[in-house]
């Protein structure tokens, strides 16, 4: 019988749910805002083909990573999400400031939201969530039998 720590380390902490909730949040209406400024983003990238792909990737990548550390238990993921984050969110942060909190507050805000979002798996049941192995494992059998 498993006890009940070990029966809580199979569920998601209270931390990670928040966590992926933040960050998902914050990129959709950083998203939101940037899409209410499309056509001066377009004028400054020139061609909207690349200014739409610029968008899909970096919309897909960290949204991706986010819902692997949530999802899949991922601390590659974690890694290179607290990267990826606090290096746009620094430099975010230092261009608002720098223009006096005048344009692109309300981006540096929700940056600053993810920044928070991405240090919620460093609390203690987070992190020992992270450290526990999936129970699902794939074996060798499920592969041939995907094959056959």
């Amino acid at each position: 019988m498993a006890s009940t720590f070990e029966s809580n380390l199979r569920m998601r902490p209270k931390t990670i749910a928040w966590f992926e909730r933040l960050y998902v949040v914050s990129v959709a209406l950083g998203y939101a805002l940037m899409f209410r400024e499309w056509r001066d983003r377009v004028e400054a990238y020139g061609d909207w083909q690349l200014f739409v792909f610029m968008l899909v990737i970096s919309l897909m990548m960290p949204v991706t990573l986010a819902l692997l550390v949530s999802r899949r238990r991922s601390r590659v993921a974690l890694a290179l999400l607290v990267l990826i984050t606090w290096s746009m969110g620094t430099v975010m942060l230092a261009v608002a400031y720098a223009s006096g909190f005048g344009s692109g507050t309300e981006v540096a805000a929700l940056q600053a939201v993810a920044m928070a979002a991405t240090l919620l798996p460093f609390t203690p049941s987070a992190r020992a969530w992270l450290k526990t192995p999936r129970t699902r494992r794939v074996g060798p059998e499920t592969l041939g039998r995907t094959f056959e």
